[in-house]
């Protein structure tokens, strides 16, 4: 059958308004969901007051590790190395480290690794202890044998703010 000249007409003009409903739409909606779009939300974390620091009590000797490079025992904290010894950390050595900035209010983790002497054997194991102002808030304890060559864990621990004081005597 052959289309006469209207129907060619026809089908070219519904083609067209096919094609202009099908943009018109898309651009209805980009200018919609650009009114309604939310603002991109930073964060901006809330750092406790206070001063912390940390101590570390093992049951076994730090060495470091010639064959890799590593330090005898090294603290992380956000991504940063906070303390790295180098020397040998004898047992009776209790390592603490003082005025630890940028904790934060809520979650908070330190990663320890430590490398023990050759003649560890059996279990081994590390007293981390958190301090804020001088009284402990937190404890935790990382074991493992010594099989491996080092020994780590992460410490994790939750700060509160303390409650502001108010001038005026009233809360």
């Amino acid at each position: 059958m052959i289309a006469t000249f209207s129907e060619k007409a026809m089908r070219i003009l519904l083609s067209l308004l096919i094609t202009f409903c099908l943009l018109y739409g898309t651009f209805v909606y980009t200018q919609f969901a650009d009114r309604v779009r939310a603002d991109a939300v930073t964060w901006q974390p809330t750092y406790s007051a206070g001063k912390y620091s940390i101590e570390i009590d093992r049951s076994f000797d730090c060495v470091p590790d010639d064959l890799f490079e590593e330090p005898a025992l090294s603290v992380r904290f956000r991504g940063k190395e906070i303390y790295r010894s180098e020397g040998e950390v004898p047992t009776e050595q209790v390592v603490r480290i003082e005025d630890i900035r940028d904790v934060e209010v809520l979650n908070n983790d330190f990663n320890v690794t430590a490398y023990p002497a050759q003649n560890v054997s059996g279990l081994a194991a590390m007293r981390i202890r958190v301090f804020r102002d001088n009284a402990q808030i937190h404890e935790s304890t990382i074991t493992d044998t010594a099989d491996l060559g080092s020994i780590s864990g992460s410490v994790s621990f939750y700060v509160e703010e303390a409650p502001h004081e108010h001038e005026g005597g009233h809360e």
